[in-house]
């Protein structure tokens, strides 16, 4: 399923917990998405700013502390690029202030760790 050259099936995971990352990724394959994976913002952004996919990633996954560049900082990126894909932030440090700011920025969800996989997989489907 592609529109304008976006997947409704491939999505970016930001994770720099490698284990999460890991699982993460098991699970969406599972469900039936294409995963590609980053372990901070600056790796993401890269993915995002790559031209020569054949198919753009349809879903920002992303988790907000990392190092490098965190995912508040990924976000703003975008926006200043005018990159725009739909966003999940997860964190396990949330607060009012970020939750303003993921709002603020139109994220499409926020879920807080740990979220169990069906809560994941119902807002990725409301995404798509």
């Amino acid at each position: 399923m592609k529109s304008n050259g976006y997947s409704h099936k491939k999505i970016v995971v930001v994770e720099d917990e490698p284990h999460t990352r890991l699982v993460l990724q098991v699970l969406l394959k599972r469900a039936g998405y294409k995963v590609e994976s980053a372990t901070n913002g600056k790796e993401a952004l890269s993915i995002l700013e790559d031209k020569d996919q054949p198919v753009k990633p349809g879903l920002l996954l992303t988790d907000l502390k990392m190092p490098e560049m965190s995912g508040i900082e990924l976000i703003e990126k975008l926006q200043e690029k005018k990159i725009q894909i739909p966003i999940i932030v997860f964190t396990g440090h949330g607060d009012k202030h970020i939750l303003r700011k993921i709002t603020e920025y139109k994220c499409a969800d926020f879920l807080e760790k740990p979220f169990r996989e069906d809560e994941l997989l119902e807002k990725i489907r409301k995404v798509f």
